[in-house]
């Protein structure tokens, strides 16, 4: 159980941090216009014991200001169900060379695991105890602050972003553009 919590508390700050960056190399410096927009991303993160997957959407705006909104899914061997967290994340942006900077101020995390066959009396105390077991505090204060990541591709069509701590790579490509933005 010990490796499993262990496992699990990896994969889910690792993947928290996903769509925050960390930093490989770029053959150029990126223009800071690509990067602006909405962008669709997701990430895979096979482990022994583990597997993740997160898809999200990132707004990086202009004046520097970026949103984050998404889910996890994380399925470990041992368990009959996956771990399903939804997360949104709010602070600002800005680009040094290659390096895609972040400072977080707002993060907001539910839990929504939702395992077949188990009533909502049962499924809220599985919750509660995953919770508890992944140290998953109401502050989600490890997932505040300053991250960065490496672009390794940055186009009008492809943004890839590698996490350098867990290795993982970030593949987004533009959102369709929300018809009720329109003017």
């Amino acid at each position: 159980m010990q490796r499993i919590r262990k496992a699990l508390v990896t994969a889910l700050l690792g993947i928290s941090l996903a769509g925050l960056p960390s930093a490989a190399a770029a053959p150029a410096p990126a223009p800071r216009s690509l990067l602006i927009g909405s962008w669709r991303c997701s990430l895979e993160s096979i482990k022994p014991m583990l597997t993740a997957r997160l898809s999200w959407t990132a707004r990086y705006d202009a004046d520097g200001r970026y949103s984050w909104s998404g889910s996890s899914h994380m399925a470990a061997r041992e368990l009959p169900f996956a771990i399903v967290y939804e997360l949104g994340k709010l602070g600002t942006w800005s680009l040094a060379g290659d390096t895609l900077q972040h400072s977080i101020v707002e993060v907001a995390m539910a839990n929504v695991t939702q395992p077949e066959d188990m009533d909502e009396d049962r499924t809220v105390e599985l919750r509660e105890s995953l919770d508890r077991m992944l140290e998953i505090d109401q502050s989600h204060s490890n997932l505040l602050g300053p991250s960065s990541a490496r672009i390794l591709t940055l186009s009008a069509e492809r943004l890839e972003l590698l996490d350098e701590g867990s290795r993982d790579v970030s593949i987004c490509r533009p959102a369709e553009p929300d018809p009720s933005q329109a003017r």
